[in-house]
């Protein structure tokens, strides 16, 4: 199969009215029904109109048809990837928090929300690709572990 007569070939296929679902119509004239809801122009009104230039569904698909077209153009891209099956990049975490319904393996129960981060930090870090500045952070993280427990065991006796 030639690459170029099989897009030429699909994209005829796609400029071809006869060949396109009417969800599909629907969703190219979708701003000027839009348009003409915001003018107070009734749905039945739009419908018999879109009827009368070759739209053929029922008023109650156009009816549903046009809802989920409009919900689908409101809703944010990522449920729209996940609706689809699309993989989506995990967004950062800017405060730390993590994912709220993390799961927590019992070994892990007894540590925080900070060590348990590190931990996970730490099977994605070695040592031929931190900075100096990382190396630093990571001494003082582990100073400052030390001290905590030093205080916590002057406070527990």
């Amino acid at each position: 199969m030639d690459k170029k007569s099989v897009a030429d070939a699909l994209r005829l296929l796609a400029e071809d009215n006869e060949a396109r679902t009417e969800l599909a119509k629907l969703k190219e004239h979708l701003d000027s029904i839009d348009v003409a809801l915001s003018a107070g122009v009734n749905r039945t009104k739009i419908y018999q109109t879109l009827c009368q230039c070759g739209l053929n569904m029922t008023k109650g698909s156009f009816l549903n048809a046009l809802r989920k077209l409009k919900e689908d153009r409101n809703k944010p891209v990522q449920q729209i990837k996940k609706k689809q099956n699309i993989p989506i990049q995990e967004s950062s975490d800017p405060q730390g928090e993590g994912s709220k319904n993390e799961t927590v393996s019992d070994e892990d129960s007894g540590l925080t929300r900070r060590e348990r981060g590190l931990k996970v930090a730490q099977k994605y870090i070695n040592d031929e690709t931190m900075s100096p500045f990382t190396i630093r952070v990571l001494e003082k993280e582990k100073q400052r572990k030390k001290l905590l427990e030093k205080n916590d065991e002057n406070n527990s006796d």
